[in-house]
């Protein structure tokens, strides 16, 4: 191999190709478009002098040279990611970029209307807000700062329990006047129910629907939190909404209260290394302070229903 690689983000197409075996997923963790990340990767090939992936039906395969290549970029980027860790750590006045991960139910549902006051708080850091429903990698700087829903935290990560979020029964009042509400949880296999897709399978909520319901009750799956309030306000089943979605929609009413068996941790996450840094203690702050005094929100501590209120 006698060509020199001279392009960090050539190979972060690499790596992430052979990490989903897909080039589109590859394109989307790394934020760019699918035509970006098949260029960058054939500028690469063309360096090494060869293929790095064979196309097959169930997805993007390593050929010899990818297969060879894979360990030593990997000790590259793991160098690469302790470096840009520790420059970031060096921060002593809030100033720059962070980068956020966030469940869509949050992103579309919560902070909007408490972002403004972060900016005005620190308006020298911007927040890259990324909406995904799937577990980042902060070591691998996927994120900086993740608000993660969880039941435990496991690894190296660290962070705090801000809160707990609640999950209710939720309908419209087209789909109670048309099938009668559920006297408890125990009655949602009598009723059409908005279900989860796999991507949500980690869900408190998730969990319990497929220990407890007859999957023949689900009338329509889905991978997106916001999408299953969209339907559910529009009268089609009735859906496990976390607390501060159902109750502040304007089509929704609660229907089941939230049990123990349906509620969520809060975290609060960053990698070891992040911790000291300015721009990063700011947004870990502010998020903490801020999820916390909305605890009556999130926890669901509110009349059964608006009706009755």
């Amino acid at each position: 191999m006698t060509r020199a690689i001279s392009n960090w983000d050539h190979l972060c197409v690499f790596l992430s190709a052979a990490r989903h075996r897909n080039l589109a997923a590859a394109a989307r963790r790394l934020g760019i478009d699918h035509s970006t990340a098949f260029r960058r990767l054939k500028k690469l090939e063309h360096q090494l002098g060869g293929p790095l992936f064979e196309r097959r039906p169930e997805g993007l395969a390593l050929t010899t040279l990818g297969t060879e290549l894979l360990p030593n970029i990997e000790t590259v980027e793991t160098a690469m990611l302790a470096l840009e860790r520790q420059v970031v750590a060096q921060d002593v006045e809030p100033n720059g970029t962070v980068r956020l991960s966030v469940s869509d139910s949050l992103a579309i549902g919560y902070f909007p209307e408490r972002i403004q006051a972060f900016h005005e708080q620190f308006p020298h850091v911007r927040l890259d807000l990324s909406v995904d429903n799937q577990v980042v990698d902060l070591t691998r700087r996927e994120a900086d700062v993740a608000i993660r829903p969880a039941r435990h935290i496991e690894g190296d990560l660290v962070g705090r329990k801000a809160a707990r979020m609640a999950y209710g029964g939720y309908a419209a009042k087209s789909y109670i006047d048309r099938h009668g509400r559920p006297a408890s949880i125990e009655d949602l296999s009598d009723h059409k129910l908005c279900g989860f897709g796999e991507s949500l399978d980690f869900f408190a909520a998730a969990r319990w629907l497929t220990r407890h319901v007859d999957p023949s009750t689900i009338v329509m799956q889905f991978d997106n939190t916001s999408a299953m309030t969209a339907a559910a306000g529009c009268g089609l089943g009735i859906a496990l909404l976390p607390c501060f979605l159902g109750d502040t929609h304007p089509n929704l009413e609660r229907v089941i209260e939230p049990s123990e068996a349906l509620k969520m941790d809060v975290w609060i996450l960053t990698h070891p290394d992040l911790r000291r840094s300015a721009r990063i203690r700011a947004v870990l702050d502010f998020l903490f302070e801020t999820l916390a005094a909305d605890r009556t929100l999130l926890e669901g501590l509110q009349p059964a229903s608006r009706a009755s209120a």
